[in-house]
């Protein structure tokens, strides 16, 4: 009796290390897992943790993300996850710490706080403004910003330098 239930449970462990590794080697090329790191995101994606992309690779090479689309892409050597706001011949506004899209104020329900400007006035003298600005976005390249206004990189990048598209 001992016998047969060790022998089911091998081939289970087995059964499911094969499926576990087959899956793995399935679904490598067309996802990629990435862990947050920062609050930029939040409140939607927060601190550690983890979300899934569909790899630039599977999605095709004239793929272009779509406005409200939450995107993986390299700026500077390291991967960050941003939300595209503009697109190519969008207009952003940034006035009184909001953001606008061709002169309509962003959908921003996902959004928390003001975009800060912050500078150091004097070594160790920090000031923070609410920045003021207008840009148009050139062709090939998106608009991105984080969820969390307040602390979040923002600015344009290269469609090609978006790794992916956030699916969960």
């Amino acid at each position: 009796m001992k016998t047969i239930l060790k022998t089911r449970i091998r081939a289970s462990v087995c059964i499911f290390a094969c499926i576990a590794i087959g899956l793995t080697f399935t679904l490598k090329p067309f996802f990629k897992g990435i862990l947050i790191d920062g609050n930029s995101m939040a409140p939607t994606y927060e601190n550690n943790d983890w979300v899934l992309m569909y790899k630039r690779s599977y999605l095709g090479k004239s793929w272009i993300p779509r406005r409200g689309d939450v995107v993986i892409a390299l700026f500077a050597g390291e991967s960050m996850c941003k939300r595209v706001i503009g697109l190519p011949g969008d207009t952003i506004d940034i006035m009184d710490g909001r953001l606008y899209v061709n002169q309509s104020k962003a959908p921003d329900g996902y959004a928390s706080g003001q975009i800060l400007f912050v500078y150091e006035r004097q070594p160790t003298q920090w000031e923070t403004n609410v920045l003021e600005t207008t840009m148009v976005i050139p062709d090939g390249y998106v608009w991105l910003i984080g969820d969390n206004r307040e602390v979040s990189w923002y600015g344009s990048i290269l469609i090609r330098d978006v790794t992916g598209k956030v699916i969960w």
